[in-house]
């Protein structure tokens, strides 16, 4: 029996207001709504398990989020740094959330 992951998972959106959120430390009802960085519905086509790798533009997308530099990966794990005075650049990252939503902790 094959089982989807993306299928039963939470959507890259979804995923991406829960690092954000996890990393502030709020409810992610908190947080301004992702729409006023990205599209929530176009971000998750391009990464839902439909979409095939061939029609990606590329690997990865980075935005901004809520004073993050938030990055999703062609795997669908979200990537959420925190952007530093020192010209946007991030400060520090956190590998916050996998495809199943889980956080992703270290070995």
């Amino acid at each position: 029996m094959t089982i989807d992951h993306h299928q039963n998972s939470p959507s890259v959106s979804h995923r991406v207001v829960n690092a954000v959120a996890r990393k502030e430390g709020i409810d992610p009802i908190d947080l301004e709504p992702l729409y006023h960085a990205i599209d929530p519905d176009s971000l998750d086509r391009l990464f839902s398990s439909e979409a095939a790798a061939d029609d990606r533009a590329a690997d990865e997308l980075t935005f901004t989020f809520a004073g993050y530099r938030v990055t999703v990966s062609a795997d669908g794990s979200v990537d959420v740094a925190t952007i530093s005075g020192d010209g946007g650049q991030p400060s520090s990252i956190d590998q916050s959330a996998t495809p199943s939503g889980e956080p992703n902790t270290p070995d």
